[in-house]
């Protein structure tokens, strides 16, 4: 079946460096009918992938459909729930959990698997910890009502996790915002070496200034202007035409970051500093009960 047309900024980056393309469609794997919310079934076929037609110690990168590609040198996304995965026993385990966390969730606001990878993440980092305060975290989640309930829980789970990105002695780490400025994905691959699973650490919802920002919302702005032949990408004669608003130089883009890793950091506290009321009231009602 042909790539959608929405994906050919990434078949064509695919094809400028060798990578192997595959869309999920929910009719592919009749294991994964069992799945019912599709956010989590699109896991189980990433699973199913790595198990019958990935080679065994190659990587696997999960993206979703809105991701585009708008640097054919380097790798550029930004998504929730975006991770490379080494496909040996521990990578293919780690991602079959997350599709099954599904009959995990509780009958709450949870946030489908991007709420579900939080507590997924204390399992595999701190299982050790099962202390009051990730129970705290759990408490949260199952009493979620809203995307506020949902990021005080992820605040909760940052916190018993702390603010470590590198974690070798589980074979994990959490890619840094600045990860799709700098290199190509396989670059990133071979830095991450033995490391089995990377999962990426989205950007926040974050408006900063741009020329953009005061567009109506039904105007569409691609960053690449010309229609890509997969042909020419193949044998690198493709040229990108690209939107030069998009544009910025690279001390303008590390600003940006910064306000962005900034203004995070205070929702986090925010959302910490809320969860002291929460706890006093758990306190409160466990006393009771």
């Amino acid at each position: 079946m042909p790539i959608p047309r929405i994906n050919r900024r990434i078949e064509c980056y695919a094809a400028i460096h060798g990578y192997g393309v595959s869309i999920g469609y929910d009719n592919t794997y009749k294991e994964c009918v069992v799945h019912q919310k599709l956010f989590f079934r699109r896991h189980c076929h990433a699973y199913m992938e790595m198990k019958h037609k990935l080679a065994e110690n190659e990587w696997i990168l999960f993206i979703d459909a809105d991701i585009g590609v708008v640097n054919p040198n380097k790798y550029n996304f930004f998504s929730l729930n975006s991770y490379l995965v080494k496909n040996n026993e521990r990578g293919r385990t780690w991602v079959k959990e997350l599709a099954d966390y599904e009959f995990n969730v509780p009958d709450s606001f949870h946030g489908e698997d991007n709420g579900a990878l939080h507590p997924l993440m204390l399992k595999w980092l701190v299982p050790e910890q099962q202390n009051r305060l990730s129970d705290l975290c759990m408490s949260i989640w199952n009493r979620s009502h809203n995307y506020v309930d949902i990021y005080a829980m992820h605040a909760c789970t940052r916190v018993v996790i702390g603010e470590h990105t590198h974690f070798p002695e589980h074979k994990m780490q959490i890619i840094s915002k600045n990860f799709n400025k700098t290199a190509t994905l396989s670059e990133e691959v071979r830095k991450l070496g033995e490391l089995k699973i990377a999962l990426i650490d989205p950007l926040p919802n974050i408006t900063l200034p741009s020329p953009f920002n005061g567009i109506s919302a039904c105007d569409v702005v691609f960053p690449v202007l010309n229609k890509l032949d997969i042909g020419k990408c193949r044998n690198h004669t493709e040229k990108w035409e690209m939107e030069s608003r998009l544009e910025i130089d690279i001390e303008e883009r590390t600003e940006m970051l910064g306000q962005m890793a900034d203004i995070l950091m205070k929702r986090q506290m925010e959302a910490v500093g809320n969860m002291t009321e929460r706890l006093q009231i758990d306190s409160f009602l466990q006393y009771w009960d």
